[in-house]
């Protein structure tokens, strides 16, 4: 079955989730619709296809060397915490040798 998602590039339903409001936080009004948020919850084969998917990728991008020293985001071991720690030090580095920086930040 995954193998077939795959294949034909769909999921046919796989990805539909059954969204339940709950409430951000004690001592709010229940019937302000502003004070919800939405979990959902995946289906398993949505989820599993999910992880299929994302190990074959860095696999096939590890055996290319397509990996990015630089990028974080889907990586073992890498979080945004790691980046902020890489990206402090850079900036503690730069500062050190009196050296003129610039930090760009895209998401």
């Amino acid at each position: 079955m995954v193998n077939a998602s795959i294949s034909s590039g769909s999921l046919e339903g796989a990805k539909l989730a059954h969204i339940t409001p709950l409430i951000k936080g004690e001592g709010l009004d229940s019937c302000n619709l502003k004070n919800y948020r939405p979990i959902s919850n995946l289906s398993f084969v949505g989820k599993l296809v999910e992880r299929v998917v994302l190990k074959r990728l860095n696999e096939h991008l590890q055996n290319k060397y397509l990996n990015i020293s630089e990028q974080s985001g889907y990586k073992k071991m890498h979080s945004t915490e790691t980046l902020l720690i890489r990206v402090v030090n850079d900036l503690l580095i730069a500062s050190t040798q009196s050296k003129a920086t610039v930090v760009l930040m895209l998401d």
